[in-house]
């Protein structure tokens, strides 16, 4: 794991720039994710660095890196907006199928519930909860921050630029929506 930042208080620590099962997942995906595949491993790195800072210390970065890595794969790998369950089921298959010691109940609630739009309050869900507003940081592009410093949304984005992320999460959510008109937002959750 390569590390890089000033953010070493007992709060904040420094970027991951590089994770192993980061990229082993976002490698072995990278055919289906064609040319959203820089724009994704922006947006999955951004995600899972603002959700270690938010969890502080969490016990299982593991669980967070594979949530980050599944939470929106379904977009691509399963060719649908609807993405939340089969995203799931692949990040619980891989861990399975790799014998990773994560919570897979957590990782699991950790795709399904990343685009809830109330808190997740429970606390077993601590890490859920983390995640949740990390990628709700990301897709706002820092509008929503949750106590995370402006320096360090400016540094994820710089070590991991956009690569038309949103640009393509919009084209595929209004060609969903074009084509879903009764579902056009079948990912959030109240």
């Amino acid at each position: 794991m390569t590390i890089l930042g000033n953010f070493t208080s007992s709060r904040f620590r420094p970027l991951v720039l590089e994770h192993e099962l980061l990229d082993d997942v976002l490698h072995a995906h990278r055919g289906v994710l064609g040319r959203d595949f820089a724009g994704y491993r922006g947006h999955v790195y951004r995600t899972f660095n603002f959700a270690r800072a938010l969890a502080g210390y969490p016990s299982d970065e593991q669980g967070l890196a594979l949530t980050a890595a599944f939470h929106d794969l379904g977009i691509w790998a399963d060719s649908t907006f609807d993405y939340l369950e089969p995203s799931a089921r692949r990040a619980v298959a891989y861990a399975r199928a790799r014998g990773l010691t994560s919570d897979l109940l957590q990782l699991e609630r950790g795709v399904l519930w990343h685009h809830q739009i109330t808190p997740i309050r429970t606390p077993e869900h601590e890490r859920v909860e983390a995640f949740r507003r990390a990628d709700w940081v990301d897709v706002s592009w820092g509008l929503l921050r949750w106590g995370l410093p402006a320096g360090l949304l400016r540094d994820a984005q710089q070590a991991f630029p956009n690569a038309g992320f949103h640009r393509c999460l919009l084209r595929v959510g209004l060609r969903w929506a074009l084509s879903h008109p009764t579902r056009p937002l079948p990912v959030l959750r109240w």
